[in-house]
């Protein structure tokens, strides 16, 4: 008799809090270096005009290193889990 080993498959969930933009930006590209998935990624969100206006609207300023909570909320929205 063959005994069959159970696996357990364990998906992390992902965890909306403060990220630096580089640390989300890595998350959704993760074979590329830093400075490439941030350009990517802040690329995205400048050609996703209504990404980019709920952003705004959440008082979203390009210029700061990190994202709150709900600017990660907003992003995922349009781009989905990284």
């Amino acid at each position: 008799m063959i005994k069959e080993e159970k696996k357990e498959v364990t998906e992390k969930k992902f965890e909306y809090r403060t990220y630096v933009k580089s640390e989300l930006a890595g998350l959704y590209y993760p074979a590329a270096t830093s400075k490439v998935s941030l350009g990517m990624f802040n690329r995205w969100i400048r050609f996703n005009k209504k990404l980019q206006q709920e952003l705004t609207d959440a008082c979203y300023k390009s210029s700061r290193h990190s994202l709150t909570p709900l600017e990660v909320r907003i992003i995922v929205k349009y781009l989905g889990e990284p």
